[in-house]
């Protein structure tokens, strides 16, 4: 509105000079229209402009909170699926340790249960990213339970028992980082 008023005002400066100087009324009023109708179209340009750039960056907004939401609801499903494997992995691997010194299962049933190690610990591994550190080690740590679950049924497992409760708790400790690593990723996203 100020820019109209300011155009008026020259435009009158112009006119007034251009009455001294014998130009005609005709050419002032139509350099007068001409100004108004740039002055408004380049206010109106600029209006739509600015318009459609809050319009691309509100929908870039959008875009980015529905992906953070995705990530963040696919990690959190990848821990809650590590972390039930892992449960049962732990209760079978403790199974074998109560077996070894009850010893009241079955051949068939220990071979079971060993399986049933080897596909969890398995599952778990391959759900690792063996390029980070953290899940490197956890990766490490099954393999050790793995292999000492092995031993541990060859061998009648009461000589082994300390080895494999202390790989268990490695382990968890070893699951816990990833899991704390993964929700601080989260997080940092989240902001």
């Amino acid at each position: 509105m100020d820019t109209n008023l300011e155009t008026i005002k020259l435009l009158t400066e112009i006119k007034d000079g251009l009455k001294n100087s014998g130009t005609s009324v005709i050419v002032v009023a139509t350099i007068a229209a001409a100004a108004a109708i740039i002055g408004s179209l380049v206010s109106s340009l600029m209006q739509y402009m600015n318009t459609k750039l809050n319009a691309t960056n509100e929908k870039e907004r959008q875009l980015t909170d529905i992906q953070v939401e995705l990530i963040a609801k696919q990690r959190q499903e990848w821990m809650d699926s590590i972390r039930n494997i892992a449960a049962e992995l732990i209760a079978d691997v403790f199974l074998l340790y109560n077996e070894a010194h009850l010893g009241k299962l079955q051949n068939n049933e220990r071979q079971a249960l060993l399986t049933r190690v080897v596909k969890n610990t398995s599952y778990i591994d391959l759900k690792l990213n063996l390029k980070k550190d953290k899940q490197k080690r956890v990766s490490e740590t099954l393999n050790a339970i793995k292999t000492e679950a092995n031993a541990y049924l060859d061998s009648g497992g009461l000589s082994r028992s300390s080895k494999i409760i202390s790989l268990v708790s490695e382990f968890k400790d070893a699951l816990r980082d990833v899991f704390e690593e993964t929700w601080q990723r989260i997080k940092k996203i989240d902001i």
